[in-house]
C-alpha cells in the first residue's frame, strides 16, 4: 500500500469521525434560553419567566388574582413549554437527510499476485438520499400546523384557567359573605336570647322558651364554625390556581358585576365559530390533511446518488465511482398508511362537527342558566327578603309587647336566616353562571 492509499483511508476516517461528533443544538433552541421560540407570544414568555409560588398579603381583587394565575399557573407553564417543543420539532422537520460515507476494500488476502494488500481495491464514496415528492416541504407544513395546535391548546387552557379563577373567586366571595352573615346571625340570636331571659325572669314566658333560644344560638355558632372551615377551603382552592399551597390573603374584594347583555343568535353563532375549541378542531383537520399529503408523498421512493473514488493498488491508479439507487415499489406503496390517514381525517371531521354542536348546546344552557339565576336572585332580593325582614320585625315587636309567643318569633327568625342564605347562594350562582357563559363565548372581562 503506497502513500496515496493511506491518505485515502485517512480522509475517510476523518470524515466518519466528524459525522459522529456530537452536535450542539442551535443557541436559540437551548432549553432555558429566552430565545427558544422566536415568535413566542408575550403571554407565553411571561408564564415561563415566572417561577415558584407567590404570597399575596391582605385583600385581593379579581384583576390581581387573574394576573397572578396567568403568570404562575402550572398548566399554562406546561403548555408554554409544549409550544417551544413544537417549535423545535418544526426546526427538525426542515432538515435534509444526512449524507452517508461508504468505505470498502476488495481483492486482498488471496493467493498469488493478490496475496496481502498488493492487489487491494479501496473505494471511498459519499451517498446522498434525495427526497422526492416534496416530502421536506410537506413535513415542515405538518410541523408548522402542530405548532399552531400547541398554541391553540395554550389558548384553550388559558380560557379554562380564567373560568376557574372567576368561579373560585366568586366562591370565596360567597363564602366570605356567608361567614359575615353567620356572625350577624349569632349576634341577633344573642340579642333574642337576652330578651327571652328577661321575659322568663319577669314570669311572662316559661323557662322552656329560654332553652329554645339557646338552641338557636348554638346552631348559629355551629354555622360560624362551618363557615370558617368553608372559607379556608375556598381561599386555598383559589391560591392553588397560582401555585400557592396556602392562602396568605385575608379576604377578597367584591367583584364588579358587569352588565349582562345577552347576545343575538347571529352573534352567538359568530362566537361559536371563533371559539378556541372550534379553532382547535379546525387546526386538527388541517393537520390530518397535511399528514395525508405527507404520507402520499412518502409512497414515492427516494433516490440515492453515490459518488466517490476507487484506488486500484495493483495498477497504481485512481478511478471515479458514481451510482444511483431507486427502490422499486412492487409491494409496499404505503397503501395501509394512506388508508389509515384518510380514516383519521374522517374522524377529525366528526370531532369538529361534534365540538360545534356541543359548544352551541353549552352556549344555550349557559345563557338559560344565567337568566334563571339572575331572575332567582332578583326575586329573593326584591321580594322574599324584604317580606322576611318585615315579618321578622313585626314578630319581634309583638313578642316584646307580649302579644305573641316565642314560637312565632322563632319561625320568623328561621325564615329570615334561610332567605339570607338563599340570596347569597343565588348571587354566587349568578357569578358562576356568568363565568360559564364567558367560557362558552370564549371571552372574559377581567
Amino acid at each position: 500500500m503506497n502513500r496515496s492509499h493511506y491518505l485515502l483511508i485517512l480522509c475517510a476516517c476523518v470524515c466518519g469521525l466528524t459525522a459522529c461528533a456530537p452536535v450542539s443544538p442551535p443557541r436559540d433552541l437551548e432549553i432555558g434560553s429566552q430565545t427558544v421560540v422566536k415568535k413566542e407570544t408575550k403571554a407565553e414568555t411571561a408564564v415561563l419567566a415566572n417561577s415558584g409560588p407567590v404570597e399575596h398579603i391582605g385583600s385581593i381583587t379579581l384583576p390581581q388574582a387573574i394576573s397572578l394565575v396567568l403568570a404562575r399557573n402550572r398548566q399554562l407553564k406546561a403548555h408554554a413549554w409544549g409550544i417551544r417543543s413544537a417549535d423545535a420539532r418544526q426546526v427538525q422537520a426542515r432538515l435534509r437527510p444526512n449524507p452517508e460515507l461508504d468505505l470498502s476494500m476488495e481483492e486482498f488476502g488471496g493467493q498469488g499476485p493478490r496475496s496481502g494488500f498488493d492487489g487491494v481495491e479501496t473505494t471511498v464514496a459519499v451517498t446522498q438520499s434525495i427526497e422526492t415528492g416534496g416530502k421536506r416541504g410537506k413535513r415542515s407544513q405538518v410541523a408548522l400546523l402542530e405548532k399552531k395546535l400547541a398554541q391553540r391548546d395554550y389558548e384553550l387552557t388559558r380560557l379554562s384557567i380564567l373560568k376557574q379563577t372567576h368561579q373560585a373567586f366568586a366562591e370565596v366571595w360567597g363564602v366570605q359573605q356567608r361567614h359575615t352573615l353567620t356572625r350577624d346571625q349569632v349576634h341577633l340570636a344573642e340579642q333574642l336570647l337576652k330578651t327571652v331571659h328577661q321575659r322568663v325572669e319577669a314570669g311572662k314566658d316559661p323557662p322552656s322558651e329560654a332553652a329554645k333560644a339557646e338552641i338557636v344560638l348554638a346552631q348559629a355558632q355551629i354555622n360560624v364554625q362551618q363557615a370558617d372551615r368553608d372559607l379556608a377551603d375556598a381561599r386555598r382552592r383559589l391560591a392553588l390556581l397560582w401555585g400557592a399551597s396556602t392562602a396568605h390573603f385575608d379576604r377578597v374584594d367584591k367583584p364588579t358585576d358587569p352588565n349582562d347583555n345577552l347576545l343575538s343568535p347571529a352573534q352567538l353563532q359568530q362566537q361559536v365559530k371563533e371559539h378556541p375549541q372550534v379553532q382547535r378542531c379546525q387546526n386538527v383537520l388541517a393537520i390530518k390533511r397535511a399528514q395525508l399529503a405527507l404520507i402520499k408523498a412518502e409512497a414515492k421512493s427516494n433516490m440515492s446518488v453515490t459518488a466517490g473514488l476507487k484506488r486500484l493498488e495493483q495498477a497504481n491508479d485512481n478511478t471515479g465511482v458514481i451510482g444511483m439507487a431507486i427502490p422499486l415499489p412492487f409491494f409496499n406503496r404505503n397503501q395501509g398508511a394512506i388508508a389509515a390517514a384518510q380514516y383519521e381525517l374522517a374522524k377529525a371531521k366528526e370531532h369538529h362537527s361534534l365540538a360545534r354542536a356541543q359548544l352551541e348546546s353549552q352556549l344555550a344552557q349557559s345563557t338559560q342558566r344565567l337568566d334563571t339565576a339572575q331572575a332567582h336572585a332578583s326575586m329573593l332580593k326584591d321580594t322574599v327578603l324584604v317580606n322576611a325582614e318585615t315579618v321578622f320585625d313585626a314578630a319581634e315587636k309583638r313578642y316584646k309587647e307580649g302579644k305573641s309567643d316565642y314560637l312565632e318569633l322563632l319561625d320568623a327568625q328561621r325564615t329570615l336566616f334561610q332567605t339570607q342564605a338563599q340570596l347569597l347562594q343565588a348571587q354566587t350562582s349568578v357569578r358562576l353562571a356568568r363565568a360559564d357563559l364567558a367560557f362558552a363565548t370564549g371571552q372574559f372581562s377581567q
